[in-house]
């Protein structure tokens, strides 16, 4: 009886080992879509009460068992088959006569990876560097002569004119790309909070361009109000993505996000005399530029009189 509980004891043992073993080979793998099968003999008896971290942690990682018949001539199922983001069906199991294990084949159909997302990019011209001249001379150029444009229908003439004028402003001020402003994904803000912002920031701009006290005091109420209404939105949004979380993964990300948010961006190392230093630099060096003026004439003029 001591022995049998010894040897019970010592296979829980290697069990909890493999288990961490496999976590980390699992973590390994990237969570992106990709289809991913795992498969073989674990020799882990699923009904056992042991076996409940093993079924927990490839249900973490969003792995599905192969449910198949016994694939053992003991009546047992010992040899296991999960997978990730893949379709599987035509599943079989045929004894063998050279092996207490039977063969398992299924027919595995793999989805089609998601195209990479390519950052935003924004388009622009820096139309404050476009002479009106030069635009006209451009123009003028490239039209055909007034007697010929004239002889032209109305939607080849609008079709000339719009060309001219786009290869014309891609010659003088070319379009410009640039990567987009990212900007955070915020799941609780509502339609009904983006209109209390809008409002905010109407009425803070209002007050510093007038700097009137009512303005103010308008200010502050919408700011306070903003302020308690977010909380409300974020408070109920993560309790109830916590409370309808499953996955002990997703549950620990939640978490992970609340506890420990985003580092702030680093302090800037300048100082306002650093400012004051550069403006003061700036300025003797614009004024050394300047000569001195003459103060000969006016002498001579004094002695004349």
């Amino acid at each position: 009886m001591n022995e049998g509980l010894t040897r019970l004891e010592q296979h829980e043992g290697q069990l909890g080992n493999f288990v961490e073993e496999l976590d980390v080979l699992l973590s390994s793998f990237p969570e992106d879509g990709t289809p991913l099968v795992v498969f073989g003999d674990f020799n882990i008896h699923l009904e056992k009460p042991h076996a409940t971290d093993f079924i927990s942690l490839l249900a973490s990682f969003d792995l599905k068992r192969l449910i198949t018949t016994c694939t053992r001539k003991s009546g047992i199922q010992l040899d296991l088959v999960y997978t990730r983001n893949c379709i599987t069906d035509n599943i079989l199991v045929t004894p063998l006569h050279v092996s207490d294990h039977f063969l398992i084949t299924f027919s595995l159909q793999l989805s089609t990876p998601a195209p990479p997302i390519l950052p935003p990019v924004t388009f622009r011209r820096n139309l404050r560097s476009l002479s009106p001249a030069n635009l006209s001379s451009a123009v003028s150029s490239s039209l055909p002569s007034p007697s010929q444009f004239s002889s032209l229908d109305v939607n080849t003439a609008t079709d000339t004119l719009f060309s001219t004028l786009t290869s014309s402003l891609d010659q003088i001020c070319p379009l410009s790309s640039r990567p987009a402003r990212a900007t955070h994904s915020n799941p609780w803000l509502s339609e009904v909070l983006r209109e209390h912002r809008t409002e905010l920031r109407a009425a803070e701009r209002k007050w510093r361009k007038s700097k009137d006290t009512s303005d103010l005091s308008m200010y502050q109420s919408l700011l306070s109000s903003f302020s308690v209404d977010v909380h409300a939105a974020k408070s109920s949004h993560f309790h109830n993505k916590i409370k309808s979380t499953s996955n002990s993964r997703s549950l620990f990300k939640t978490f992970n996000s609340l506890i420990c948010p985003p580092p702030p961006p680093p302090t800037s190392s300048l100082t306002a005399d650093d400012f004051a230093n550069f403006f003061t630099d700036k300025t003797i060096t614009i004024s050394s530029q300047f000569s001195a003026p003459h103060t000969g004439t006016q002498t001579n003029l004094s002695h004349s009189q």
